[in-house]
């Protein structure tokens, strides 16, 4: 029995609907805009595979699948086009992305009717005919030939298909009413292309005849020109000789000679100069090479520029989801408080850190660096007589920006070097303003081990502990969370820090992962995340947040480290 919820499906394809109606003006949406579109539709896809929405018969379930692949796709190429870094958009082939560009030629045909089409034809409108003349005599035979490709995504196929023959019926039935007529117009229009072409041909192979010409008639001058200056020079030395031979005339020798150690000598400072350049490019790139090598050595992560600004979009979008809407209510130790305000801000300014390093950044990667966002929202107590008590609470995403704009990526977890100058502001902030501070500090790279022992360790007169301050820490890629366990306002406000996995999800996606890594450690001693994660996915488990947290999970249980190394990616050692 299939078990169909359509309005689940209709929600879930709300995203696909408006990037396949806007497909030829979504690349004029902000780039952080189709990264939100991309990761909507992927999650939907991901419900959507999991039966959220119920099991649907195979027709219906082919033509969900192409719109979510279409959807994708679409993205795919305006990220592309528009020169933009989006790794995750890497899902598709170029033969993929070619073949949907040329069928998109066609577009026009989603509006012209074969009515409109013949009225074209009988004024000889340039474009119809040029669609129509490459429709008969190319595109056909060529589409046909490439959507039987099966080294090409099915549901881009099947998509595409579909697209194309709905193009074909217009055209078909519009050329179908007097056939011999416009087909022998389109043939004409054809072979006058065909003639125009050998024309251009002609004119090109003519143009670049009189180059050679051109070029052959400047390398005779510059021969020529070569041998006279040869002779200058040996005419030069002769010369040079007769004055150093000829001991009355040594004034005039010196002062040639003169003129020519000045020449020399500022040729040597010119050599100096390039020299002194070569050698601090030799001491970056050796300064970058150390860094790899550091990477490969010691460090535990590995995060991308591209990788950073999604997670400080994703964490700083879900606490405003969780938290952020006037006039919310949320408990916090027993007592009803409710939003009474709401701002958000950033402490890193890109256009001054760039200013400072000295690695020319590409507009796209300015734009991909972390600005390390952060959301206050002010909660007030929720009575009506007494004094009302205030918190603050603060999501704060908290990175390195001047590593990432330096290298391009960041492997070190945050140390309390980097913790620190953050709660002395928020302490005399929350002291300022005479009401306590709740500071939630998200990490893409995570915490070094001293931040356990400053926040819960077994000797409890080492843990941070204050009136004015209470702390979660939050790391992003295993979505783990530390905090005093001593300290009841940092519990309360504890679930509205943590990362909403889904627990089914989580358990389907770590058994499937702890086994792949159990089969790689029987045949090497060593597990690669890579291979382990292709495993969920032929599983139909796509989500990379639950396969990263699952991956350093196992890792932790069986006392193994995890290091990222370069080429390869994250590694587990035994």
């Amino acid at each position: 029995m299939f078990k169909e919820d359509k309005a689940c499906v209709d929600n879930l394809l709300k995203p696909v609907k408006r990037i396949l109606t806007q497909e030829n003006s979504i690349n004029k949406e902000s780039t952080d805009k189709r990264m939100q579109l991309w990761n909507e539709v992927r999650e939907n896809y991901n419900k959507y595979i999991d039966g959220d929405c119920g099991k649907f018969l195979k027709d219906m379930d082919n033509v969900f699948h192409s719109q979510f692949n279409a959807a994708l796709l679409v993205l795919a190429i305006t990220f592309e086009e528009n020169g933009e870094i989006f790794e995750s958009a890497h899902i598709f082939s170029d033969k993929e992305i070619e073949v949907y560009k040329k069928i998109a030629k066609y577009n026009v045909f989603d509006i012209y009717t074969p009515s409109d089409i013949r009225k074209k034809l009988e004024v000889n409108d340039n474009e119809v005919l040029l669609l129509l003349s490459d429709y008969y005599f190319v595109m056909e035979k060529w589409v046909n030939s490439t959507l039987n490709d099966s080294s090409m995504n099915l549901w881009v196929r099947f998509y595409l298909k579909k697209k194309w023959g709905d193009y074909r019926r217009t055209i078909d039935d519009a050329i179908r009413q007097d056939l011999d007529r416009w087909m022998h117009l389109i043939s004409k229009y054809h072979e006058q292309q065909l003639n125009d072409a050998r024309i251009k041909i002609a004119e090109v192979e003519s143009a670049a005849e009189q180059s050679k010409g051109e070029i052959t008639r400047k390398t005779e001058k510059f021969e020529v020109e070569r041998k006279e200056h040869e002779e200058s020079v040996r005419k030069y030395q002769e010369e040079k000789q007769i004055f150093e031979d000829q001991k009355d005339d040594l004034a005039r020798v010196k002062v040639t000679l003169g003129m020519k150690e000045k020449e020399i000598h500022d040729q040597q400072k010119e050599f100096q100069k390039k020299e002194q350049e070569l050698n601090e490019k030799v001491t970056e790139i050796e300064r970058i090479r150390q860094k790899w090598n550091k990477v490969q050595e010691s460090s535990s992560r590995f995060v991308s520029l591209g990788d950073v600004k999604q997670y400080e979009m994703n964490f700083i979008g879900r606490s405003e989801l969780k938290i952020g809407a006037l006039g919310k209510q949320i408990i916090i130790i027993g007592k009803t408080f409710k939003v009474e305000k709401i701002t958000e801000d950033k402490e890193s300014h890109s256009d001054i850190l760039t200013s400072r390093i000295k690695c020319q950044l590409t507009e796209t990667e300015i734009r991909n660096l972390p600005e390390n966002r952060y959301l206050t929202i002010k909660l007030i107590e929720k009575k009506l007589l007494g004094t009302r008590q205030r918190y603050t609470f603060r999501a704060l995403f908290l990175s390195r920006p001047s590593i990432y704009a330096e290298f391009g990526f960041d492997t070190e977890p945050l140390t309390v070097n980097d913790i620190n100058p953050v709660l002395v502001d928020a302490c005399n902030e929350a002291k300022s303003i005479g009401e306590p501070i709740f500071l939630c500090i998200a990490s893409p790279t995570g915490f070094v081990p001293d931040i356990h022992t400053f926040m819960d360790s077994d000797d409890f007169h080492k843990n941070f502990l204050s009136k004015y301050l209470s702390v979660c820490f939050l790391d992003l890629e295993t979505a783990k969370t530390i905090i005093n366990p001593a300290d009841e306002v940092g519990k309360s406000f504890l679930p509205y820090c943590e990362m909403e996995l889904d627990r089914e999800k989580m358990e389907k996606v770590r058994r499937v992962l702890y086994r792949a890594i159990d089969d790689q450690f029987q045949i090497e001693n060593f597990a690669e995340y890579n291979k382990a994660l292709l495993c969920c996915k032929e599983a139909g488990l796509l989500n990379d947040v639950y396969a990263k947290s699952a991956f350093y999970q196992y890792g932790d249980e069986k006392g193994m480290k995890v290091r990222p190394i370069k080429g390869v990616g994250l590694v587990m050692m035994r």
